[in-house]
C-alpha cells in the first residue's frame, strides 16, 4: 500500500526529475545524519547538492513534504540494503545466522541516523509523527517479513515462534544505536551489544537443531 503512494507521487517526474529528486533526497539524509534535524533547512541543501532553491520547492512545496518523502526513500533503501545484503548468502541456514549483523549494519548506516534525527523532532509535530509512525511501521513490517521468509527457507518449523525473540532483538537495537548516537560511548556499549547479539543467535542455532 505505502510502496503505491510513494510510485503515485514519482510517476509523473521524467528521468532527470528522478535523479533531481533522489540527489536531493540523499543529500538532505546525509545532512541530517552529519549535522541534525536543523540542517533540513531548504538552502543547506540547496547548497550541498548544487540544485536551486526554487527546483526544490517545485518538488517539494513545504519542509513537511520534503521530510515526508525523505522518510519513505530512507524506508525505501534500508528496505533494498537489506534484502540485498542477506540475498547475497545462497545458504538459508547461513542467511538466518547473519541476520542479526546485516539489520545492525543497515542500522548503523547514515539513513538510519537520519532516521532517528527525524523522529526525534516528531515528538514536536503531529503531521510529521504521523508520517514517520506509518513508515516505520512499513520498514520493521519488513524485517519481519524477511526474517519468516528466511527461517521458514532455513527448516524452522514454526518460524511465527521466534517472533517474540525477534521483536526483542529488534526493539534492543534501536535502543543502541540511540546510545551510541547521543552518548558516543561505544566501548561502554559494546559489551551489551555481544550479549544480545550472542542470546539472538543462540536462539536461532537451537531453533535450526
Amino acid at each position: 500500500m505505502e510502496e503505491q503512494v510513494i510510485k503515485s507521487r514519482t510517476r509523473k517526474l521524467t528521468a532527470r526529475g528522478l535523479a533531481t529528486r533522489k540527489l536531493i533526497l540523499s543529500t538532505t539524509v546525509e545532512l541530517i545524519a552529519k549535522q541534525g534535524y536543523h540542517a533540513s533547512n531548504i538552502q543547506l541543501i540547496s547548497e550541498a547538492c548544487g540544485i536551486p532553491r526554487g527546483s526544490i520547492l517545485h518538488q517539494f512545496p513545504t519542509r513537511l513534504d520534503l521530510m515526508a518523502s525523505v522518510i519513505e526513500f530512507i524506508t525505501s533503501e534500508m528496505t533494498l540494503n537489506t534484502q540485498q545484503l542477506l540475498a547475497a548468502e545462497p545458504d538459508p541456514k547461513v542467511r538466518l545466522l547473519s541476520f542479526f549483523d546485516v539489520v545492525w549494519g543497515v542500522a548503523r548506516s547514515d539513513l538510519s541516523v537520519a532516521n532517528a534525527e527525524i523522529q526525534d523532532a516528531s515528538h514536536w509535530d503531529a503531521d510529521l509523527a504521523d508520517k514517520v509512525g506509518r513508515m516505520t511501521d512499513v520498514l520493521e513490517g519488513g524485517f519481519i517479513r524477511e526474517f519468516l521468509s528466511i527461517a521458514e527457507a532455513a527448516g524452522i518449523a514454526h518460524p511465527r515462534a521466534l517472533l517474540p525473540l525477534l521483536t526483542m532483538t529488534l526493539v534492543s537495537m534501536r535502543g543502541f544505536l540511540v546510545s551510541f548516537r547521543l552518548l558516543e560511548k561505544e566501548t561502554f556499549l559494546r559489551p551489551g551489544h555481544d550479549y544480545l547479539r550472542a542470546h539472538f543467535n543462540a536462539a536461532l542455532q537451537q531453533s535450526l537443531g
